[in-house]
């Protein structure tokens, strides 16, 4: 059967239909997220959202793309929602290195430690992007530029912007994956 033909069934509330885009999709969408999120909880509580949503809102559904590439942008609309609104969770790396104290009452000397190793560490993986990654990456992560603006100030094209943040999270978990949690590989 067709994935159009799945939709139309999901639309008539079909749950045939709704497991077997569930089915379909799951993995690719959960791949997709982990571009952007480490956390595979997150990753995986995200996505079930989508699907969620999907579900929900079956009935109101106007696509005009693919349902795949449907999912996809729905998958990457959730993850950046998700990212924004826990912004305030992430430490920024300038924040840590202005510190003045040895190290918080939550925090022992050795986290300390290797929370300094870590952030070197990242500092000098960003400092070996390409130009164009680093550039992106930096607008991105340190002063929380949409694509759309930093399009804009790069003058270059989203899907560009896009590119060049997928390949820059690509290189910086390649080059800090001993310092990755091994349930993300």
């Amino acid at each position: 059967m067709d994935t159009r033909d799945e939709l139309v069934e999901l639309q008539q509330g079909n749950h045939k239909a709704f497991e077997f885009l569930f089915r379909k999709y799951y993995v690719l969408l959960c791949y997709e997220a982990r571009s952007y999120i480490l956390e595979k909880h997150i990753v995986e509580e995200l996505v079930g959202d989508v699907f969620r949503w999907l579900w929900e809102n079956r009935d109101t559904l106007e696509i005009t793309t693919s349902i795949r590439a449907y999912l996809i942008k729905a998958t990457h609309n959730a993850c950046l929602s998700y990212l924004r609104k826990n912004q305030l969770q992430y430490i920024e790396l300038e924040e840590v290195k202005d510190k003045n104290t040895l190290f918080s009452l939550d925090e022992s000397p050795l986290d300390y430690v290797l929370s300094r190793e870590l952030i070197e560490r990242v500092d000098k993986a960003v400092k070996e992007l390409p130009p164009q990654y680093k550039k992106v990456f930096e607008l991105s992560r340190y002063k929380n530029l949409t694509y759309a603006e930093i399009s804009a100030e790069m003058g270059v094209s989203v899907n560009a912007v896009k590119l060049y943040q997928k390949k820059a999270l690509a290189q910086l978990r390649l080059v800090l994956k001993d310092y990755l949690p091994a349930s993300l590989d």
